[in-house]
């Protein structure tokens, strides 16, 4: 077993040439019913130099010109070559708000969910104090042995883009880096995880749909202070969409409810 490297390569425009091969909608929505009709693609997974698959977002709840700021968010989603499903990340836009008012700074929330599981796996920006680096934790739950797995991606001090440690558990034993060059145009994102983990697939493509959120990450935390700004200046609150809702439902009614 052997380090391994991902790497989320973003395109750098909407006409890269993989791109207008693949732009078949309807066969590629008759493959996958995750693959949306507003569903576009904006880069490449590679595993080492193989290509393993492609990263797309909704930009029919993203896109500023087709929603208004309170049904922005975004949605991110993971496809194999085959482009069949391995997972989404999605914006909790309530959560972030809610974290983002109390503490006074945005601090953006997010959900995934992997193919392989039924459980719904937490990404959320902590605030660790006006001097530290930019902090994300990963949390989530193996199905089978409901063991807790905790990982912190702490932001490097000295860096040009958004650079961060992989550590893993209460021990924080660094277990891998994601490593990004996001440019204007284009970019890409590594996830290098260390040879313990390197078998983990659950982690791994968590890893890489927070890798692929990175490109969006400066306009997510200013859409989420512009809602707050326009909450405070109207003294009314926000209404939120209903397939978050759809993340938020209390399970254990739907377990006691007869039908």
């Amino acid at each position: 077993m052997s380090e391994k490297v991902y790497t989320v390569d973003f395109w750098r425009t909407d006409l890269h040439g993989e791109e207008i091969g693949i732009r078949q909608k309807e066969v590629l929505m008759s493959k996958s019913r995750q693959f949306t009709r507003d569903m576009d693609l904006y880069g490449s997974v590679k595993l080492g130099s193989e290509d393993v698959g492609y990263v797309g977002y909704r930009s029919g709840i993203w896109d500023s010109g087709n929603v208004g700021l309170e049904e922005k968010r975004l949605v991110v989603k993971a496809f194999s070559k085959s482009f069949s499903w391995i997972g989404s990340i999605e914006e909790l836009v309530s959560r972030s708000v809610a974290r983002s008012i109390g503490v006074g700074q945005p601090l953006p929330a997010f959900a995934t969910v992997l193919a392989d599981d039924k459980l719904i796996h937490h990404v959320e920006k902590i605030y660790r104090g006006p001097a530290r680096t930019e902090t994300y934790v990963l949390f989530s739950v193996d199905e089978g042995s409901r063991v807790l797995h905790t990982v912190k991606l702490v932001g490097k001090r000295v860096s040009l883009g958004a650079d961060f440690d992989v550590l893993y558990g209460a021990g924080e034993k660094k277990v891998g880096k994601v490593d990004s060059k996001l440019l204007n145009v284009g970019g890409k994102v590594e996830v290098k995880l260390s040879e313990e983990v390197a078998d983990n697939k659950a982690l791994a493509n968590l890893l890489v749909l927070f890798a692929a959120t990175l490109r969006f990450q400066g306009e997510v935390e200013s859409k989420i202070e512009e809602i707050i700004n326009e909450m405070k200046k109207r003294g009314a609150a926000i209404k939120v969409q209903s397939e978050e809702v759809g993340l938020l439902i209390n399970p254990r009614i739907l377990k006691s409810a007869v039908f």
